[in-house]
């Protein structure tokens, strides 16, 4: 279709000017070859609005009319926050059509990417507004057609800096709108085998002129997404070339290598939404979204695995005081690894070797050790636990057993068992006598005996070497 020459290209409204007795003209925006957005104000709510103006040349021709109509007619009837709603549609008295929409103060995503590549946790998120946005206009029946990053503008909302609004459907197919008129909907407006979009974001069938639906939406997102997390757009050259390689070559893989290399998981993605064929890409926006989300929760996992304290963590402390707790840490997980290699191997050479001192400390340790841990797994329940009784008589225990012959072995052949309980300590001669010199009587155990938990005695530190 040629264009209509242009007498002026000022526009044809003025700052200051009212349209349709309620929107007051503040600014340009922006202007097109087929018109101009303003910045207006609607009089009585006092709020800002975006006014759409198809110039009066275009207005005489019933197709562009028509399509202007339908753009009004599919951004009035998208219920998304990721959407710019459309709000008025009416005629000036120039015979210039005009579409009033919600005012979108923000950056496109094309002055994002003029800047380079983003990050993949942020152009998956940019991608699940977008995707968010198109999945409510599919389910009102409304292919976008012309999804491009000059159509998806950034703003600020609710702390979040990127969140997105697509734009312009002005080349929309509407399927099975509610409130649309039967015969207009039957009647296309674009012809079999013409071919409508910007061609370096354009799925096959879009390129080939042939039936598209939400899966050629889709393929644009996976061109969008290729571009966000590499900086070009997978096919380059002119417009005939584009759509050739759209048609028939494959789409580069993302780099799985170096410095830039991504994340398997996201080339699966990407290599979906450009699949030719519409029945290989993913079903619909529910389904993409879906596969994102399993993307990031899973990425999300992994992160929160790799944090995890390690070994390799300690030994990376280098701070003085660091330093130490990590040579005591790892001293000791060394010493506790070694011992128990070894008593594992041969536990008759450790108990032969022992000392009645060590034998003494590992058996108290052992005792009290087995205690905390049986404590702590049955505190949920809050029943009491003990693994041992408190001691029922005041007479020295003896840690080895009888050497006497007939008790070294029981009748069934199994081994005496040791008490776990060392010797109580040696009463001093002073506390010998039955009372005190005041004539309290005095305690014929010696000193309290302190018991830990499970009623196990425990003996002060400076005994145990005794």
């Amino acid at each position: 279709m040629d264009a209509p020459d242009r007498a002026s290209s000022t526009g044809v409204l003025s700052v200051g000017e009212v349209v349709s007795d309620r929107y007051r003209v503040d600014a340009v925006l922006g202007e097109g070859g087929m018109g101009i957005v303003y910045r207006v104000e609607h009089l009585h709510l006092r709020k800002a609005h975006a006014l759409k103006v198809l110039l009066p040349e275009w207005s005489s021709m019933p197709e562009v009319v028509a399509r202007f109509e339908r753009e009004a007619v599919a951004a009035g009837n998208i219920q998304s926050p990721h959407v710019a709603a459309a709000t008025d549609f009416g005629r000036m008295p120039n015979g210039s059509f005009f579409l009033v929409m919600e005012y979108v103060n923000g950056r496109t995503l094309r002055s994002v990417l003029d800047a380079g590549a983003l990050e993949p946790a942020r152009a998956l998120h940019v991608l699940e507004g977008i995707v968010s946005g198109l999945g409510a206009a599919h389910a009102g029946g409304i292919v976008h057609r012309d999804l491009k990053p000059e159509n998806v503008m950034l703003i600020e909302r609710d702390g979040d800096p990127d969140f997105v609004k697509v734009l312009d459907f002005g080349i929309a197919k509407l399927v099975g709108l509610e409130g649309v008129d039967t015969a207009a909907k039957a009647q296309p407006l674009t012809k079999v085998g013409a071919v409508i979009g910007t061609p370096d974001y354009m799925s096959p069938e879009q390129a080939l002129g042939q039936h598209v639906d939400e899966r050629s939406d889709l393929y644009s997102v996976g061109v969008i997404l290729f571009e966000m997390l590499t900086g070009r757009c997978p096919f380059q050259g002119g417009a005939v070339t584009l759509l050739r390689q759209h048609v028939m070559a494959s789409a580069p893989e993302l780099p799985s290598a170096g410095a830039g290399s991504m994340d398997p998981s996201i080339g699966a993605i990407v290599r979906r939404l450009l699949a030719k064929l519409p029945e290989d890409r993913f079903a619909s926006a529910a389904e993409l979204l879906s596969a994102i989300d399993g993307y990031v929760n899973e990425r999300k996992h992994r992160e929160a695995r790799a944090a995890r304290p390690s070994l390799e963590s300690l030994r990376g402390m280098t701070t003085p005081v660091a330093r130490r707790i990590r040579e005591s840490l790892l001293a000791g997980v060394q010493a506790v690894t070694g011992a128990a290699r070894r008593t594992l191997a041969d536990p008759g050479a450790f108990v032969r070797a022992a000392t009645r001192r060590q034998l003494t400390i590992a058996v108290a340790l052992l005792a009290v050790t087995t205690t905390v841990v049986a404590l702590v797994a049955g505190a949920g329940s809050r029943a009491p636990v003990s693994t041992a009784a408190p001691p029922s008589t005041d007479s020295a225990s003896q840690v080895f057993p009888s050497t006497s012959p007939a008790a070294s072995t029981q009748a069934t052949g199994s081994a005496v068992p040791l008490s776990i309980l060392p010797p109580p300590p040696v009463p001093s001669s002073s506390r010998a006598s039955a009372s005190t010199p005041s004539g309290q009587p005095a305690s014929s155990q010696g000193p309290s005996r302190r018991t830990g938990p499970g009623g196990i005695y425990i003996p002060p530190p400076s005994q145990w070497f005794n």
